[in-house]
């Protein structure tokens, strides 16, 4: 009888850690997605032209990460930022943005 005790309480343990773990990971992805802005990029045709792009919008106050899809036109930028100001640094380093 011990035995079945002993093997309920853990396997019920096991799935309350398994259900905590899984609703914090999804709790980070959902507060990712809200702190991502997707801009469309025109006037790349290049890598150096992305590397530009990139680092424009890195210099923005707030901007923690920054992705540029070259073939696809599109600039993922997570933080809490400005789009105006990620779009006045991308139209300064010369290129055209608009925000998706």
């Amino acid at each position: 009888m011990l035995l079945l005790a002993n093997a309920f309480i853990r396997q019920a343990v096991h799935s309350h850690h398994i259900k905590h773990n899984h609703k914090s990971t999804t709790d980070n992805m959902e507060e990712n997605k809200t702190n991502t802005k997707v801009y469309n990029v025109s006037g790349m045709s290049c890598n150096h032209c992305k590397m530009s792009v990139e680092k424009a919008i890195g210099s923005v106050a707030g901007v923690e990460s920054v992705n540029v899809d070259l073939p696809g036109g599109k600039a993922y930028v997570s933080g809490e930022h400005a789009a105006a100001d990620v779009i006045a640094a991308v139209k300064e380093a010369g290129f055209g943005i608009v925000e998706s």
